[in-house]
């Protein structure tokens, strides 16, 4: 009977282990789309900018398209470096749920293992009848609820975290609106004319 309950033990030790891999492949390739979709992004902003460069550069233009041409240039750097700001947010974002995912993980395999040691397996026998108790004992649901509190802990500063992320960049985007305000105000004393 130990011996089966042995064999059992090291069968889901082998099955959490399995799935740990899964979520962390998962997860890998989650990441690796992002940064594939982020990389597209910033060769069409270059593209674009190299566009507008160009566009300047022609004699036969007056003062006012010159004007025009180079207040869209200006705009169209500010976009860049919004969408740069974006970019390293969503990256951080991506870097933090990882971590989670793993710290997640561990707890898991850290609970099971738990579980393998303290589970005490008694046989007791009599003329007709095998009874197999198996107990867990009281440490180990404590150490069980720790675990759990942890996560939960883990999970509120990341939140927190993201929530922080958010702001900062809401705020990033305000001041370049302003930025682009000021400027084609200072440009030409009207707004978008």
């Amino acid at each position: 009977m130990v011996m089966r309950s042995m064999a059992m033990k090291m069968m889901m030790m082998m099955m959490m282990m399995m799935m740990m891999m899964m979520m962390m492949m998962m997860m890998m390739m989650m990441m690796m789309m992002m940064m594939m979709m982020m990389m597209m992004m910033m060769m069409m902003m270059i593209m674009m900018m190299m566009m507008m460069t160009t566009t300047t550069t022609t004699t036969t233009t007056t003062t006012r398209r010159r004007r025009k041409m180079r207040r869209m240039k200006m705009m169209i750097m500010m976009m860049m470096i919004m969408m740069m700001m974006m970019m390293m947010m969503m990256m951080m974002m991506m870097m933090m749920m990882m971590m989670m995912m793993m710290m997640m993980m561990m707890m898991m395999i850290m609970m099971m293992m738990m579980m393998m040691m303290t589970t005490t397996t008694t046989t007791t026998s009599t003329r007709r009848t095998t009874t197999t108790t198996t107990t867990t004992t009281m440490m180990m649901m404590m150490m069980m609820m720790m675990m759990m509190m942890m996560m939960m802990m883990m999970m509120m500063m990341m939140m927190m975290m993201m929530m922080m992320m958010m702001m900062m960049m809401m705020m990033m985007m305000m001041m370049m609106m302003m930025m682009m305000m000021m400027m084609t105000i200072m440009m030409n004393g009207k707004l978008f004319t």
